[in-house]
């Protein structure tokens, strides 16, 4: 139980992290003029967007682990190997979707709420 409770808490922090990340480049990206669909365009574009997205990617890499982590400590049916790591990885799958909508979602929210949008008056 107790190494259950660790690896949940790790995903919570690195669910809370990338959260943080996606929000911070998602909001400077769109303040800058430019949308969602171009985001690794944008981060080329110089060092700082660089250094976020590289902080959403691997934020997102690590919590897809804590995930994984997680899954297989908690997800196990008893005589079919095949059947657990399919649902462990379903499972992992569907979370780090779940996180990454959860992004966009609140990062879109922000930049709506707060008039980072720069096209938002035309």
């Amino acid at each position: 139980m107790m190494l259950t409770n660790t690896r949940m808490t790790k995903v919570f922090v690195m669910a809370t992290l990338n959260i943080i990340a996606a929000i911070l480049f998602g909001s400077f990206k769109n303040y800058a003029g430019w949308y969602w669909d171009r985001g690794l365009s944008y981060a080329l574009s110089g060092i700082l967007p660089l250094l976020m997205f590289f902080g959403v990617f691997s934020t997102f890499v690590l919590l897809g682990i804590a995930i994984w982590q997680t899954s297989v400590a908690v997800i196990n049916v008893k005589g079919h190997k095949f059947v657990t790591v399919i649902a462990q990885i379903l499972a992992t799958l569907f979370f780090c979707y779940f996180a990454a909508n959860l992004n966009y979602m609140i990062a879109g929210f922000l930049v709506h709420s707060f008039s980072f949008d720069p096209f938002a008056g035309q």
